[in-house]
Order: C-alpha cells, then sequence, then structure tokens
C-alpha cells in the first residue's frame, strides 16, 4: 500500500490541486483497470480505451481545478463515457454503432441529432455531480420550465441566490465541454446550455 493509500478521495483531490504526483498516482492505482472495464463495455478495443483513460487523467493532471471534481467515481465514470461516445464519432466503430441503433443512410442533419443526443447526456451526467441544491434548481428550471421567479418562491430562497446556483451550474457546464475537441459538438452543447435557462 502506498503511503496514501488510507486517505480519502476528497482528500487526494486536495492533494492533487497541490500539485502532488503521488496523489495522481494513488488515484491513478484507484481508478484506472475499473475505467478499462467501463470502456471496453462501449468497445472492445482495449488499446483506443486504455488512450482515452491515460488521456483523462493527463487532463485531470494538467488543470484538476478547472474540471471542478466533488466526486472522482462520478467524474471518471462521465469522462470515459465522453471519451468513448467521441472516440466512435471520430473513427469506423461510430458507424458499427450506428447501425446498431438501424440507421442506414444517415444525412448530416440526422448524424447532429446523434451527435446531440451524446452531448445531452454527457452534459446530463454532469449535472448529477452538482450538489442537491443546484441540481434541484436545474430541474425545476430546465425540466419543469420555471422562471428564476417561481424557482424562488418554490424554494423560499432569494432570487439572487437562484442566479447564483444558476450561474454555478453554467460555469460548471461550460468547464465539462473542454472536454469535446469537435467544433461541432461543442456547438451543439453551447446551443443546449443557452436554452437551459
Amino acid at each position: 500500500m502506498s503511503a496514501l493509500g488510507t486517505y480519502t478521495d476528497n482528500q487526494l483531490l486536495e492533494l492533487l490541486l497541490q500539485g502532488s504526483e503521488e496523489a495522481l498516482t494513488e488515484i491513478y492505482g484507484r481508478y484506472w483497470a475499473a475505467l478499462i472495464e467501463i470502456g471496453f463495455k462501449f468497445t472492445s478495443d482495449k488499446q483506443a480505451v486504455e488512450e482515452i483513460v491515460n488521456d483523462i487523467f493527463l487532463k485531470l493532471w494538467a488543470n484538476p481545478e478547472k474540471f471542478q471534481v466533488r466526486s472522482l467515481p462520478a467524474y471518471f465514470h462521465t469522462a470515459i463515457k465522453y471519451g468513448v461516445f467521441t472516440m466512435l464519432l471520430k473513427t469506423k466503430r461510430r458507424k458499427a454503432l450506428l447501425k446498431n441503433y438501424q440507421f442506414n443512410t444517415l444525412s448530416s442533419e440526422e448524424e447532429q441529432r446523434i451527435e446531440a443526443k451524446f452531448m445531452e447526456a454527457y452534459l446530463n451526467e454532469v449535472i448529477e455531480t452538482l450538489p442537491a441544491k443546484s441540481r434541484l434548481i436545474y430541474t425545476y428550471s430546465r425540466q419543469d420550465e420555471m422562471s428564476i421567479a417561481d424557482i424562488s418562491e418554490k424554494m423560499n430562497m432569494k432570487t439572487k441566490a437562484i442566479e447564483y446556483h444558476i450561474t454555478k451550474t453554467l460555469k460548471l457546464l461550460r468547464s465539462a465541454l473542454e472536454h469535446a475537441h469537435n467544433p461541432r459538438l461543442l456547438l451543439i452543447a453551447l446551443l443546449f446550455i443557452k436554452n437551459l435557462f
């Protein structure tokens, strides 16, 4: 067991924010195999999955503060799924995946709709990592289409507090979008975010 083996995930995240390579090594040891297993469920290309997982850790090491990680399992689960989705969309495996969904000849518009669904699923998983109150405000705003004033009244909170939670949510979503290197996916996602509130 490493020197940090008894540390909690949150303690390791704090050390990671301070630039601790030992913390990254411990996190890597705890989660690498599980991420490979999750990725392998989506594609049988082990080498591609290993590259995706390594890329996730490299990004986390390079800029741990920008991902605002609250839960490592939730963060990694979302990151590996999105990494695989992106890989599938960029390679021939995408055609195999789309065939499974019984799409034969796809128009550009149909392909964009599929990409949008992947992006929406990814963003929804990011939403699940929010604190309970922020997640509830998101639900009222996005799913129930309530105004800030209505949410404020329903939750017995000041409108400024509601706006604060909304701003925090948008910041988290925009940060999560930095995983997307496909300009078209990014545009679709930004349109999705624009309609959140």
